[in-house]
């Protein structure tokens, strides 16, 4: 008798892991998605080598170098504030070691200097902010006008995918026939001067 239990409760436990394993693949087999393909002989396909276009593109390099110049500037500028600072740093210590200066002015001088210190980090901060806002900006209209000129390239060529290829790029390789670089720098130049 316990033999039949025993028995018994086998087939069961097969049979309920049978019945399960079938569900699972039921679970597994879901109907693919209805994709729309394009004839892959009436498909348009050309790329754009992206450092060229940072060499050729006018509008670019004109706004890269301007935004450079500012940077210099800055940069020159805030040398030179550091320098005046450092200097009335060395006076002030050389004058409290030959004890020139009295406890109120050697207070006076310390609190001076520190207002002086602190303004030169709030300038350095606010100013190099405004200029990394500048050049985020500056990418931001260049993106916009490069994907702009894409399109109106693409819709003039009739090309169905225009891709920008540069180092690390998600493809290693494009036949050069597919090259449109010095095309899509001229045309890009044609059209930014219309504007």
């Amino acid at each position: 008798m316990k033999l039949i239990y025993i028995a018994l409760i086998g087939l069961t436990t097969a049979a309920v892991f049978t019945a399960c394993s079938e569900d699972k693949k039921k679970d597994k087999e879901v109907e693919a998605p209805s994709i729309p393909t394009v004839d892959p002989q009436g498909l348009k396909i050309a790329f754009y080598e992206s450092d060229s276009l940072n060499e050729g593109f006018t509008f670019l390099k004109t706004q890269d170098s301007l935004l450079k110049i500012k940077q210099e500037k800055f940069q020159k500028d805030l040398e030179s504030r550091q320098r005046n600072l450092e200097a009335k740093y060395n006076q002030l210590v050389e004058g409290e070691q030959k004890m020139i200066y009295t406890a109120a002015e050697l207070q006076s001088k310390k609190m001076e200097f520190e207002r002086q210190s602190q303004s030169l980090q709030m300038y350095q901060q606010n100013e190099g902010t405004k200029l990394q806002e500048e050049a985020m900006e500056m990418q931001k209209v260049l993106q916009n006008k490069v994907s702009e000129f894409s399109k109106r390239y693409c819709e003039k060529y009739k090309i169905d995918m225009l891709i920008m290829h540069g180092e690390g790029g998600q493809f290693s390789y494009y036949n050069p026939k597919m090259d449109v670089t010095k095309s899509f720098i001229e045309f890009v130049n044609a059209e930014q001067k219309k504007l």
